[in-house]
């Protein structure tokens, strides 16, 4: 239970887990690994391995992650199959399982194919389905050549790995020497290791500089880790509760008592102490960041945006995906999906983009291009089509932006949207606002938006520098209480 709430409550995972990512998925597909060859361990089921060899090979071709983890996996079966590791038959099946599981790289290219929509050979949408994982591997090659990056990812994969390769491996009560006092030593050896990796633990839980939170800032929020994480610290918190709490069980016998013995209640409550400092503290810490991060904000900004728009309908441009199916999205909710055609700018240059719009809006788009065409479409022709859909449309960019589309046209701001209207052919500046469009724009931002910007201001504010720290805030509060004791009862307790 203790492992299941540091897992939720650390702010990476709960962000991935409340925003339906990509990476919260990858993290299944891990962890349904670790517990088949976890619960092979206790039933030693052959069959539990295949599936652990097919959905690892699945996970190779969906996360490249896995790829790195592979070893770790052949010496987990190793470890655990031992001897019989040699049984031809077993790797034989082993390896087609996870030659099964890789095929889903076939599966994408596959579809397209037989899907028909774009142009391509399955050779040539397989190469494109492989160089997202050759575009990754050639960044962490980039990374290496760094050797600052490089050693704070070492070192990262270090601490999290080995404390968890440490409580993998069956340990023996000594290592040759079966003395009272050598056994004794390796035990008290042992429990000063456990206790410093439960504290490294639950320290990289609360994201210091050195994380994975501060780390994969640019690579992705590394899940993987904060599962290893979350696994230690219930495994070696359950260390502790079952060696010590059946310390506590055994009756004391009548002879000198053990000091581990006299030691096993006070380790019980510190241990139970640091599970609820732990939960406390991450709850404290956390939680106002996930009420923000998880308030009704975004749904504001759609809705006033979407408020912006004009029911006459017309077409949505913007350079941001996420955004414009935000806005979308918006639409559909207020029923109007079909008054805007929603278009992505960096995508309109893709032939296959133009035959999907015109699948989906059939009366609104065009069909401007062949089934064959494959080649980009030349960006002034984007342009010359744009103008002629503005003689009869209304056309809003969702954001300021430039490029090509502005040697043709200008933006009028409308609230969020900005409609675009034709350059004047007289000059090279746009007209100046008018004072109806000015009153317009000042009565949004004072009516509408500035609530909003108020409670968006108040979450990304950088904190106070010179705020007290939680002891400095405590401190005051505890003096006024003992300045308002009586003096008597202060002399009397002092």
């Amino acid at each position: 239970m203790l492992a299941v709430a540091v897992c939720g409550l650390q702010l990476s995972f709960w962000e991935q887990a409340t925003n339906f990512s990509g990476e919260m998925f990858d993290l299944l597909i891990f962890a349904f690994v670790i517990c088949s060859l976890l619960e092979y361990r206790l039933d030693e089921q052959e069959g539990r391995l295949f599936l652990a060899a097919f959905i690892y090979g699945a996970g190779m071709a969906e996360n490249w992650a896995m790829v790195g983890f592979f070893p770790l996996f052949l010496t987990a079966i190793i470890w655990i199959r031992g001897i019989r590791i040699l049984d031809l038959s077993f790797v034989s099946r082993m390896l087609l399982c996870g030659v099964a599981g890789l095929l889903v790289y076939l599966l994408l290219p596959l579809l397209v194919v037989i899907s028909g929509k774009a142009p391509v050979t399955f050779w040539e949408a397989l190469k494109i389905n492989l160089g997202a994982a050759h575009e990754i591997l050639g960044i962490i090659g980039k990374c290496a050549l760094n050797p600052g990056t490089y050693l704070q990812y070492v070192l990262l994969v270090l601490v999290y790995l080995v404390p968890v390769l440490v409580m993998a491996i069956r340990w023996k009560k000594s290592f040759g020497d079966n003395s009272r006092i050598g056994s004794a030593l390796a035990s008290f050896i042992f429990h000063i290791a456990h206790a410093a990796f439960l504290m490294i633990f639950i320290w990289m839980a609360f994201d210091p500089q050195f994380s994975p939170r501060s780390l994969g800032a640019g690579g992705g929020s590394l899940l993987t880790f904060y599962y290893f994480g979350a696994l230690a610290i219930g495994y070696y918190t359950g260390y502790f509760l079952l060696i010590f709490g059946k310390l506590e069980a055994v009756k004391r016998p009548p002879r000198k008592t053990p000091p581990l013995q006299r030691l096993s209640k006070p380790i019980l409550v510190c241990v139970w102490l640091l599970a609820a400092i732990t939960l406390t503290g991450l709850i404290y810490r956390n939680v106002p960041l996930i009420r923000v991060s998880n308030d009704d904000t975004l749904h504001q900004f759609a809705k006033l945006t979407e408020e912006s728009l004009p029911r006459t309908g017309g077409y949505l441009l913007s350079d941001d995906p996420y955004r414009l199916s935000l806005i979308h999205l918006a639409l559909v909710q207020d029923g109007r999906e079909n008054e805007f055609v929603p278009l992505d700018t960096s995508s309109l240059t893709q032939p296959a983009y133009h035959r999907f719009l015109h699948e989906h809006f059939p009366q609104k788009w065009p069909d401007l291009v062949s089934g064959k065409k494959i080649n980009v479409i030349n960006p002034l022709g984007l342009t010359g089509m744009l103008a002629i859909l503005s003689r009869t449309n209304d056309l809003y960019y969702l954001h300021p932006s430039f490029g090509y589309y502005f040697e043709e046209f200008y933006l009028e701001p409308h609230g969020l949207v900005y409609k675009m209207k034709i350059l004047p052919a007289d000059t090279l500046l746009p007209p100046r606002l008018n004072e109806s469009l000015i009153s317009e724009n000042e009565n949004f931002w004072t009516r509408n938006a500035s609530p909003a910007l108020t409670k968006v201001a108040d979450a990304i504010a950088p904190p106070n520098p010179n705020a007290p720290a939680w002891h400095g805030r405590i401190y005051p509060h505890a003096a006024a209480y003992l300045a308002s004791a009586e003096p008597e009862k202060c002399h009397a307790g002092g």
